[in-house]
């Protein structure tokens, strides 16, 4: 939890610098390159100690950039109940990834589960790129 604590304070250092999208996505494919990175390394206890303290740390910057992304969704008014309501929805992917985990480690084994959460998380990250580069050419065009 720790390493985690000093993933978030590294997190919000790196969206200040970098943007908050850049830091999110960023972090995200960091976890999945460390679930690929694991998929194929041998079962040592280095391969699974580098695996933790990065799977601790990566999230951490994650957490921070998605807590930057709910404040700039939320504006100003009513912000408490807006932040609670959208802050919840960032544990519905907590849920569904721990089912999948499961469902494919019990069915292929560890390794397939690590290249089905690295591969999942990649995914979902070029869908959120193409939703936001189609929601900034919307605004562009009702900007003109």
């Amino acid at each position: 939890m720790l390493l985690s604590a000093v993933g978030c304070v590294a997190g919000g250092w790196i969206a200040d610098r970098l943007g908050r999208w850049w830091t999110y996505f960023g972090s995200g494919g960091a976890v999945a390159l460390v679930a690929l990175v694991m998929a194929v390394l041998s079962r040592t206890p280095q391969t699974f100690t580098f695996g933790i303290l990065s799977y601790a740390f990566f999230p951490g910057i994650a957490y921070a950039a998605f807590s930057a992304v709910v404040l700039f969704a939320i504006g100003r008014g009513a912000a408490s109940t807006k932040y609670a309501n959208l802050s919840s929805l960032g544990n519905i992917p907590v849920v569904y990834m721990t089912a999948l985990n499961g469902w494919v480690h019990d069915r292929y084994g560890p390794t397939w589960m690590l290249v089905a959460e690295a591969l999942s998380g990649l995914v979902c990250i070029a869908l959120a790129l193409f939703v936001l580069h189609l929601i900034n050419g919307m605004q562009r065009r009702v900007n003109c």
